[in-house]
């Protein structure tokens, strides 16, 4: 599990958000992969042709959390201290949960 992002408050109240520069690094080494794939030709043919790529894939799966969140399935698990969708994916990325509100 990755260190990840986390938030601090001091006394004043203000946050202060702590960066782990090797993720950092991962997400942007991950992000300049996934758009050079993006510009490539062999993307271009797969978007034409319908086949299912990595970057459709990445679409779909934001749209389909956006949607839950939005969801009353989410509201109920929230509420009744299931764990959610949202925070496995947190737990796994290892993203501290209050830094995100």
């Amino acid at each position: 599990m990755s260190q990840g992002f986390k938030s601090e408050k001091d006394k004043k109240g203000k946050a202060t958000v702590i960066i782990n520069d090797d993720e950092v690094s991962k997400l942007l080494k991950k992000y300049k992969k996934l758009n050079k794939y993006r510009k490539s030709s062999i993307f271009a043919i797969e978007t034409i042709d319908g086949t299912d790529n990595i970057i459709s894939q990445l679409i779909k799966e934001y749209k389909k959390l956006k949607k839950y969140q939005k969801s009353s399935l989410f509201e109920i698990e929230k509420l009744s201290g299931q764990e959610t969708k949202i925070d496995k994916l947190i737990n796994e990325y290892g993203i501290d949960p209050e830094a995100l509100e």
